[in-house]
Order: C-alpha cells, then sequence, then structure tokens
C-alpha cells in the first residue's frame, strides 16, 4: 500500500479518526478538572511508548528491556537542555536519537540469537546496564535526581504538547504498517525462514524496526521527564519494562488502536486505583487484568470489533429473515 493509498481512508474510518483527534484536542477545554488532565498527560505518554512496543511485536520480536530506551531518551534530553540550554524540542529529537544509536547496538546483539526467550533477556539485561551507566556517572546524580525544565507550567500546555507528538508517533507507525514494509514485517512474524526464501532481507528489517522502536521509547522518555519535571535511576525500573507489554496486550497486539486503546485503560485504571496501598492496589489492578483478558484474550479492540461484526450478522440475518417471509408469495388452494 502506498502512501497515497494510506491517505485515501474509507469514509468510517475517517470519520472515526476525525472524531477521536476531536475529542483528544477538545479534551483539556471542557473538563476543568486539573488532576484528570494530568491523567491524560499520563495516557498519552504511555500510547508513545505502548506503540514502540507494538512495532517491535508487529516484526515478530519481543523486547522486555524498553524502559532502557526509556530511560536513555529522558537522560539525554534532560543532560542536554540543562547543559547547553538547548529547546525541549531539540531536546526531544537527541533523546530519540540516541535512545536509536543504543537500538543500533542492542538489536545488531540480540538478532544473532535465533531464540525469541534469549533476545528478550538480552533486551532485559540492556536495561540493568544502562541503569548501571547512569548510576556511575557523576551528572546524573543516581538515586537523588535532579530537576528537569518542564514543557509547560499549566497540565493543559503539558496536554497539548505531548498531544503533538503522540500523533505523530501513531502517523509514523501508521505509515508502517501500511506500506509494503509492514507486508514484509507481517511475513517475517509469521514465518521468518519463508519469508527469506521469498526474497525479504530478514535481519535488515528486523534491525530497521528495533531502531524505530527504540527510537520512539526514547523520544517517550523525554516526554516523561519534561511532563514531570525530574528524572532518577527509577525510569529504568521493572515497572515501566511492563508498561508498554501491558497496554499493548491489553489494547491489542500488531494493530494501531490496541495500543491506544490499552494505555488509555491502564493509565486511568492506575490512577483510579491509587487511594489503595501499593500492595492492594497491585493486587486489585491484577485482578482486573486478568478478568479483561479472561473476556478478551485477543485484546480489546479486536475483541470489541468481532463482538460487533457478530451483533450486525445476528440482526443482519434476522432482518433477512422477517423480510423474506413478508416478500413469500401466497398461493391460494384451488376450489
Amino acid at each position: 500500500m502506498r502512501f497515497g493509498n494510506f491517505l485515501s481512508l474509507k469514509s468510517s474510518t475517517f470519520w472515526l479518526v476525525s472524531l477521536a483527534l476531536i475529542i483528544s484536542v477538545a479534551f483539556p477545554l471542557l473538563e476543568r478538572n486539573q488532576y484528570l488532565i494530568y491523567v491524560g498527560v499520563y495516557a498519552l505518554f504511555t500510547i508513545i511508548f505502548a506503540l514502540s512496543w507494538d512495532l517491535l511485536a508487529f516484526s515478530g520480536q519481543a523486547s522486555f528491556g524498553h524502559a532502557g530506551f526509556l530511560g536513555v531518551g529522558g537522560y539525554t534530553s534532560a543532560l542536554f537542555v540543562i547543559a547547553y540550554k538547548i529547546p525541549i524540542v531539540l531536546g526531544l529529537l537527541l533523546g530519540g536519537l540516541a535512545a536509536a544509536l543504543v537500538g543500533v547496538v542492542v538489536g545488531v546483539l540480540s538478532l544473532r540469537l535465533t531464540n525469541r526467550v534469549a533476545m528478550s533477556l538480552v533486551t532485559f539485561g540492556f536495561t540493568v546496564v544502562t541503569e548501571a551507566i547512569a548510576i556511575a556517572i557523576n551528572q546524573t546524580q543516581a538515586y537523588q535526581g535532579f530537576d528537569v525544565p518542564l514543557f509547560s507550567t499549566t497540565y493543559t500546555g503539558d496536554y497539548y504538547n505531548v498531544l503533538v507528538i503522540a500523533v505523530f508517533t501513531t502517523i509514523a507507525i501508521s505509515i508502517i504498517f501500511a506500506s509494503p514494509v509492514g507486508l514484509e514485517l507481517s511475513a517475517i512474524r509469521e514465518d521468518e525462514m519463508a519469508a527469506g526464501t521469498i526474497g525479504i532481507n530478514v535481519q535488515r528489517l528486523k534491525l530497521f524496526v528495533f531502531i524505530v522502536s527504540a527510537f520512539f521509547a526514547g523520544l517517550a522518555g523525554a516526554c516523561f521527564v519534561h511532563f514531570i519535571g525530574y528524572i532518577n535511576v527509577d525510569i529504568f525500573t521493572l515497572n515501566n519494562n511492563l508498561i508498554p507489554i501491558v497496554a499493548t496486550l491489553l489494547g491489542g497486539v500488531n494493530t494501531i488502536s490496541g495500543p491506544i486503546v490499552g494505555a488509555i485503560f491502564f493509565s486511568y485504571l492506575t490512577e483510579a486505583t491509587t487511594f489503595l496501598n501499593a500492595k492492594v492496589q497491585y493486587e486489585v489492578m491484577g485482578a482486573i487484568l486478568i478478568i479483561v483478558v479472561l473476556l478478551a484474550p485477543i485484546g480489546l479492540v479486536p475483541g470489541l470489533v468481532r463482538l460487533v461484526k457478530k451483533v450486525l450478522n445476528s440482526l443482519g440475518k434476522a432482518t433477512r429473515t422477517s423480510l423474506s417471509s413478508e416478500e413469500s408469495p401466497v398461493i391460494l388452494n384451488p376450489p
């Protein structure tokens, strides 16, 4: 599918995307509760992070170390903005590029492994190594951390800044999914050996996706630190490794809408349970997530689409049956 064809959306898809964008833009203007706007900003950050992981999964790869790229992007942007007084926008770009450069190294090392479990362990080990490096560098102030310049002095300003980046991320990854490269990545995901036999350069494409995924994860990290105005080595924690995985699997892997819906659901669920103590919160969230996965094992978005299709098919059958019974001719018995 070419870029021009990608822009030629179905009428229903176009209006759905337009409605989602209008709601997103209008949300801070209609919602007066600043706390909910704060959660909205966190949800947008999670969308960027989840989409970066989903892109990697789209090619059949798995990462348990995306928090490493998150931290590299966050620290790079923070240090450059503070040390060289550059604009935050440029800091975001540098954060993403730094994560992409690191992604080249990690990608080359992990692609040498054919076992996906071993590859996942390599990416997780990368997070541990980056955390150790961050602790060793004096400028990061390790566990104490340091303040970072903010996007804006208001949550509304933060929201619109991160919304622009989230929209950019969504469009960029959508284009990859809809392009000939996306078709080749799908083939690699389904059967890597067969994809290689039909002329697809498997290793090159997998490395390309790894680098792009790392870039957007680093961009998400830069967004996050400039939103909360602070950074320390906690950005490398296991929880941050799990966030994009949980959000993507909840919404529906290998889709664009899945990570978006999953990120929003996960973000608001997290904030809705903050009144509980940490242990109970994790137990409640775990129970809710298990129930959601059991009810929609393929993800919220694909599950909902499947349900809607079943309902529409049932209604269509009922309508056809009703019409056929009404239109059937009446044959009178001869006298």
